[in-house]
């Protein structure tokens, strides 16, 4: 079951999918500086977009596998933890091919949190 929505996580995930389309991997700080959230371990914004978003929907790669640490140019630990029953092999390989599928995803334009309109699996 997904919990209610957390708040500003609309404007997180329409950050990220601007980045998404852009192919850039924001840092934990222009997340902050774009949206007034401040991350801490097991963000519960970028959680919320993993497990209503991207995890129920197979064809989806994980938005939030953008955000790294300005310090190691990786996720931090919430990252991990999410993930851990989803990551196959190496983490770091999964990790770098799961940001190559979000920046080559092409319709991102309509994918949208559940909370709104349209489905996400509503694409042209």
């Amino acid at each position: 079951m997904i919990n209610a929505m957390p708040d500003k996580t609309l404007e997180v995930f329409k950050y990220l999918k601007e980045c998404a389309i852009k192919k850039r991997s924001p840092y934990y700080l222009d997340v902050y500086r774009a949206t007034g959230v401040h991350f801490q371990h097991q963000d519960p914004q970028l959680n919320y977009i993993c497990n209503s978003v991207c995890h129920p929907h197979p064809d989806l790669p994980c938005l939030s596998a953008l955000v790294v640490k300005k310090k190691t140019g990786r996720p931090g630990c919430g990252f991990w933890s999410t993930h851990a029953d989803v990551i196959a092999g190496d983490p770091r390989a999964w990790w770098r091919e799961m940001v190559k599928r979000v920046h080559n995803y092409k319709y991102w334009s309509s994918v949208n949190l559940p909370d709104q309109d349209c489905s996400p699996s509503t694409r042209p």
